[in-house]
């Protein structure tokens, strides 16, 4: 038994002795790279601040280049962040120790996470040098909410590069559909000789809308390979920009209480999952508002194109991987039945998409824990905008027993419902008593997509949501925008 002791002492002084090490070879490497490199890297906020001024001055040339640099050190910043936080994810994920010391198994963990905080200091020094890391919040709003575009797009005018300016100019008006000033700019863009409508680009543009859209256009042309082929593409983005985006939550906690250890963790790791949280519906986001089941609807789109095709156990699959996302949806629970009588598929021969699968455990866990967190760490004044839900988004999807599963144009995808919210309308008040009438088709609920109009005034719940959400970050000390 003493011998026992003493040799648990001793891993636990070989453990600290490693752990000071760790530490001591860190210090050392950053002072002998601070050596190298000792010129300050000029951050996104002062590119963008001198571009201001250079717009104030009216000197169009220099705005140009600012803005123009700004905007290139915002995606490298970021982009920064997000291959550093996840090259060095795995450092925490250690084997347990095979010993009965709570002791060592903490220190285990925590030595896991000292190298984890060496790898990503480490490297963000590597890719960002001396660049600052403290940016103000509403800095990097600006910029994700393409403000930077906005001036960018009349210093283009004035300097007479015409295209570039209708670029940025509806790279703009894609986050800022109710601005009535440049809608009319880019009317004026439009009747200017020879700008066409190949000159509206969004240059912002995320590559998982751009094959999702392509997905839906090849849809209406009846070009089911086309349709499997981008949604294919779109899912192969997405789960990269989720995972982008949940790694730039992990930025800094402004912890405003004196808090014991593991309360100023936990805090800290409530409100990286809350952060989390938001990524899919940040990712969502088309012309600025919420897609409602954007993600699940890339496997309602895949399935009906891929029985469209004749390949059953690939519509089938897809069919259950879109209700991983969507437990108990009634059309895609129609559908399975289908397969079920028609193809003699069971649960032992479906295979949902284990990237699908693997989000929705996840999220189930993130939102037992915030469940958790919220009753636990967070006072009423904080829960205030965590609870802040959508009324009257109650899901009303209609189907009807088939000879063949039901396709996107016989369900409600989602758009009806923002449409819905922002006219303050009910689904009663829209469609009066006729279940028929909530059916709609795509062209409709896509329309506005490829239509730059839009009801003036509008102020939808989603927006509140995203408002509310900006003006409390910091009570949270969220920071997905770093």
């Amino acid at each position: 038994m003493q011998l026992a002791t003493i040799m648990a002492q001793l891993v636990t002084l070989i453990s600290l002795v490693f752990l000071l090490f760790v530490a001591k070879t860190f210090i050392q490497n950053v002072d002998s790279q601070t050596e190298e490199k000792s010129a300050p890297a000029t951050t996104y906020d002062e590119w963008y601040q001198s571009g201001m001024d250079a717009y104030n001055k009216e000197n169009w040339e220099d705005t140009v280049y600012y803005l123009e640099k700004a905007l290139e050190e915002f995606r490298f910043y970021r982009s920064s962040l997000v291959e550093c936080r996840i090259k060095c994810s795995n450092f925490t994920r250690t084997p347990s120790l095979k010993d009965e010391s709570t002791l060592l198994e903490e220190m285990k963990y925590f030595q896991g996470l000292f190298l984890k905080a060496n790898c990503v200091r480490k490297c963000k020094f590597e890719k960002l040098g001396d660049r600052p890391q403290l940016i103000d919040n509403d800095m990097t709003d600006k910029f994700l909410s393409r403000m930077p575009y906005s001036y960018l797009q009349f210093a283009y005018y004035k300097s007479f590069e015409y295209e570039k300016a209708v670029a940025a100019a509806y790279t703009y008006v894609q986050w800022h559909q109710d601005d009535d000033v440049m809608q009319n700019n880019l009317e004026y863009y439009r009747n200017l000789h020879g700008i066409t409508e190949e000159h509206l680009i969004d240059l912002e543009e995320k590559p998982h809308h751009k094959y999702f859209m392509e997905g839906y256009k090849a849809y209406e042309k009846g070009d089911f390979a086309g349709v499997i082929e981008n949604m294919k593409k779109a899912l192969e983005y997405y789960w990269k920009v989720d995972e982008e985006c949940r790694a730039l939550c992990e930025g800094r906690y402004e912890n405003r209480e004196f808090m014991d250890l593991y309360e100023a963790m936990s805090n800290h790791y409530a409100s990286v999952l809350y952060c989390k949280s938001q990524c899919e519906e940040w990712n969502s986001r088309m012309k600025g508002s919420m897609v409602d089941n954007y993600l699940p609807n890339h496997y309602h789109y895949l399935q009906y194109a891929y029985h469209k095709e004749g390949k059953m156990m690939d519509a089938v699959n897809a069919a259950a991987s879109f209700l991983v996302l969507v437990p108990n949806d009634p059309t895609m629970t129609s559908n399975m039945r289908y397969y079920e009588d028609e193809e003699g598929t069971n649960k032992y021969t479906v295979k949902p998409a284990e990237e699908a699968v693997a989000y929705q455990k996840c999220k189930d866990l993130e939102m037992k824990l915030l469940q958790f967190a919220k009753q636990r760490f967070w006072g009423q004044e904080d829960l205030e905008y965590l609870e802040e839900h959508y009324q009257g988004t109650i899901k009303t999807l209609l189907y009807q027993d088939q000879a063949e599963p039901i396709n996107p144009d016989e369900v409600l995808l989602g758009y009806e419902i923002l449409e819905a919210l922002q006219s303050g309308q009910s689904f009663a008040d829209r469609h009066g008593d006729d279940p028929s009438e909530v059916t709609t088709q795509p062209e409709e609920i896509w329309a506005e997509y490829f239509d730059d109009e839009e009801e003036e005034g509008v102020d939808s719940d989603v927006e509140h949501f995203r408002r509310v959400i900006l003006r409390n970050r910091k009570r949270f000390g969220l920071r997905m925008s770093i």
